[in-house]
């Protein structure tokens, strides 16, 4: 495609996203045939030709309304050729690379594989092998159907299981037939509100984000290990980016950003005094949602501010964001600009503290770069984010820390600043906890966030329909406000209310996300106004989903639940709560290994979704009396009652095992607290425990070791911990039937604690150990082996070595504590 425009670039954006659609519409029809009884040898039309199809079944899309639709189908059937030589052919090959070899190409598939194949976790891609092969006996995959969080969205089986007939085998596994007739309804109902490039992005990653990018037989099989919607994605952010740089050899700015201070400033609610200072988990929730709704804003505004859109995004999370950009002058000027534009919003609102600062970086790279060694390149653009976070607000020209006045009482929860009213909060603190206090009103409700980036600032007085969190103000002609809208009514009255408070011609782009709703994210066509849907302004509102981690526990009126009450939920022992971190082991390390952005949207993705849509919905249908934190990228935050913590922390390995397939593994530290135990220092002793239970890196292959848990003083390898909870769980049920006697637990407990205090490291560097361990335990048991030989026998088989009578701390503290007080 020569010369350009922007219309041409916007059929750069469409002929992407969509060129491989039709590979979707194919295998419908080849699992249709095979149901139907027939036994098709071949397939009937190439995937390009159905993808061009597609173009035609729906073009009453909105976003193909002016838009040349023949010039769309001509580039999808061109991109296997050389006879049309433009972006998209390019930009195809260049990233179906990695997956391709001579024989994959000699050797078409089979039907039967191309309908049984399922997207394969992108743990199993041989690049992210730093542990061992996957277990020979069981494969996980990807479900085939829309995404939802409110189930487990892998399946797991034993190798060798049977299946009945095809149609048992797609139940299971999902059909293709199902999920096109799912998405040809949902486009065809929502035709009207699908009008840009970015709404149809969220469409394409709901019901494509587990369609495998391609099958391939032969000996040395292809294992599909990238979605058909994450090639497509950065195929379409690529082939525009070559469409405006052309060839020039470090075309592409790969642009990353990152928010520093996390830790400090959401764990920063520390009760100074002895007067108790109420509120403090609403302040916790507030400045976690805080950091979650700062990046999504941020992020969604520079691409704005850059002229691009959202397929321009690799990934947005856990603190830091990635884009692709195309590498011209103009860009570099705007990024500058655009990141002291948010560190000046950042000193002002923070009244001049610097407790949170949001640093920006790019690497100039070439196409071949992102499409060959991408995870290098990210690790790089990391490294040079980390170096800058350490002169954070360097481009800035600060006047004066120093306050004239004199404070006064100080904020009696962060201490940072002056308490401004009788609640004796800074107004920082007072604000965090109306923003935690907001966000859980849209627990368990149809509840949007609204992104709106204006030209300057605006009047918003929603009233009753919505609420403005907080606004970030670039320069004088460029704003984002954050709103959150707690429900969405299902009346036209609503809605032409709601956006008749907006003054459209000063807005640029309104992005419209339901919280945690994937599949119910656009409105009932039915509900939004004509004037709305018929006015050239409908193309500013891009319609999506975000998964915001909401969840804590509430009282009976709705509000947060005070961490004091939360321990009143503990079933059985003391009125602890327990603080849990989890995070996956050489994260840096997996993502550095990638060979392609798409490769590291897929990784990211499966983290992402796991991380902070699957757990935190699994915990409030399963362990509701919880209050999660953060949950995002590859780790995740957790308070819960205590006598559940252990329970849970069995889950959260056994689906990320299931998830990883055994190659990858997570660290978690989980200590107890009483409730009113600052939540500052007990954020950092957990950090601390996380950090000597997390493994040592080596470089040599085979001998990485990972996946441990701290708890209950102990370090316990996760593969042990189910088994070592089952018996706490076991000897708790021998105290209430009045078979072990608490004083014995706490007799052993004391033992080993004694006996971990004396072993010493010789100066060969080799552990010495007390041999009289063993006659002790003998001795402690004595009593209990005349009585209940068997239960003394079940204790004794844990206790084979001194590791395993170290690690006997767990099952022994979990019982004593449990029975306390019987």
């Amino acid at each position: 495609m020569g010369g350009g425009n922007g219309r041409n670039k916007l059929v750069l954006y469409l002929a992407g996203l969509l060129h491989d659609i039709g590979k979707l519409y194919q295998r419908a029809d080849i699992e249709k045939e095979m149901l139907s009884g027939a036994k098709p040898s071949r397939f009937y039309k190439r995937h390009e030709v159905y993808s061009a199809e597609f173009v035609d079944m729906h073009s009453n899309l909105a976003v193909f309304r002016d838009i040349d639709v023949d010039l769309i189908k001509t580039l999808i059937r061109g991109h296997h050729g050389d006879k049309i030589p433009s972006e998209l052919v390019y930009v195809d090959e260049i990233d179906a690379k990695e997956r391709l070899s001579e024989e994959q190409e000699e050797k078409a598939p089979s039907p039967i594989d191309i309908i049984l194949e399922r997207l394969r976790t992108p743990f199993l891609r041989d690049e992210l092998n730093i542990y061992r092969e996957p277990s020979p006996d069981r494969h996980t995959c990807l479900k085939l159907k829309p995404l939802s969080i409110d189930e487990k969205f892998w399946v797991m089986t034993e190798s060798g299981s049977k299946w009945e007939d095809l149609r048992q085998y797609l139940k299971v596994f999902g059909s293709y037939t199902e999920l096109k007739e799912k998405f040809d309804s949902f486009l065809k109902k929502y035709s009207s509100l699908i009008c840009n490039v970015d709404t149809l992005d969220y469409v394409l990653r709901t019901f494509l984000w587990s369609v495998p990018v391609a099958v391939y037989s032969g000996e040395a099989k292809y294992i599909p290990t990238l979605s058909l919607y994450h090639h497509s994605k950065i195929v379409a952010a690529l082939s525009a980016i070559r469409f405006e740089v052309g060839d020039k050899e470090k075309g592409i700015l790969l642009i990353g950003g990152d928010i520093s201070g996390i830790q400090a400033f959401i764990s920063h609610v520390t009760r100074v005094r002895e007067a108790d200072i109420s509120g403090v988990a609403k302040r916790l929730r507030g400045r976690s949602a805080f950091i979650e709704l700062l990046l999504n804003a941020v992020t969604l505004a520079l691409i704005e501010f850059l002229g691009l859109n959202t397929t321009h995004i690799i990934y947005m999370g856990g603190g830091n964001f990635f884009i692709v950009a195309p590498n011209t002058e103009e860009i570099k000027l705007r990024l500058k600009a655009f990141e002291q534009g948010v560190e000046r919003f950042l000193m002002e609102w923070l009244e001049l503290r610097g407790e949170l600062g949001f640093v920006f970086d790019y690497i100039e790279t070439s196409f071949l770069e992102v499409t060959n060694k991408a995870g290098e390149v990210i690790r790089r653009l990391r490294e040079r984010l980390w170096r800058k976070k350490r002169s954070k607000f360097s481009g800035l020209q600060l006047a004066d820390f120093r306050d004239e006045e004199r404070w006064g009482e100080i904020c009696r929860s962060c201490s940072m600043r002056p308490a401004t009213k009788d609640d004796r909060l800074c107004d920082v603190c007072r604000y965090m906890q109306r923003i935690g206090d907001s966000i859980v009103r849209t627990i368990g409700k149809k509840s949007s966030l609204l992104y709106i980036i204006t030209r300057g600032r605006i009047n918003l007085d929603l009233g009753n329909l919505g609420e403005t969190l907080f606004y970030v103000e670039i320069h004088k002609n460029f704003c984002i406000y954050v709103i959150l809208i707690p429900y969405l009514s299902e009346t036209p009255e609503f809605f032409k209310e709601l956006f008749g408070k907006f003054d459209m011609d000063r807005i640029h782009r309104i992005y419209m996300l339901a919280i945690r709703d994937s599949l119910g994210f656009i409105p009932d066509p039915n509900i939004v106004p004509n004037a709305i849907k018929e006015s050239q302004h409908l193309q500013k509102i891009v319609f999506g989903w975000i998964m915001i981690n909401n969840y804590v526990k509430l009282s009976e009126t709705g509000g947060i639940l005070s961490f004091d009450d939360l321990a009143e939920m503990v079933e059985e022992g003391p009125k602890y709560l327990a603080y849990i971190k989890a995070d996956v082991d050489y994260a840096g390390l997996l993502f550095s290994r990638l060979k392609t952005l798409s490769q590291f949207m897929s990784l990211s993705f499966i983290l992402e979704t796991f991380f902070a849509g699957f757990i935190p919905n699994y915990i409030r249908s399963k362990y509701e009396n919880s209050y999660v934190v953060f949950g995002g990228g590859d780790d995740l935050f957790l308070i819960i009652v205590w006598d559940k913590a252990s329970n849970f922390l069995v889950d959260l390995f056994r689906f990320y095992d299931e998830l990883s397939m055994g190659r990858s593994t997570m660290t978690s530290s989980c200590n107890l607290f009483r409730p009113k135990f600052p939540v500052r220092s007990a954020y950092y002793a957990m950090i601390r425990s996380l950090d000597e239970a997390k493994p040592k890196y080596h470089t040599k292959k085979g001998s990485l070791k990972g996946g441990k848990v701290f708890i209950f003083d102990t370090f316990v390898p996760y593969s042990e911990l189910e088994k070592l909870v089952d018996f706490g769980e076991e000897l708790c049920n021998y105290v209430k039937e009045g078979k072990v006697p608490r004083t014995l637990l706490f007799r052993i407990i004391s033992l080993i604690k004694d006996m971990r205090a004396q072993v010493k490291v010789s100066e060969r560097n080799r552990l010495r150990i007390p041999v009289i361990w063993w006659p002790k335990l003998l001795y402690t048991l004595r009593k209990l082996r005349e009585k209940y030989p068997e239960i003394s026998d079940k204790i004794l088989s844990f206790c084979s070595d001194f590791r395993s009578f170290s690690i006997f701390l767990v099952p022994a503290t979990l019982a004593f504590l449990k029975t306390r007080g019987r």
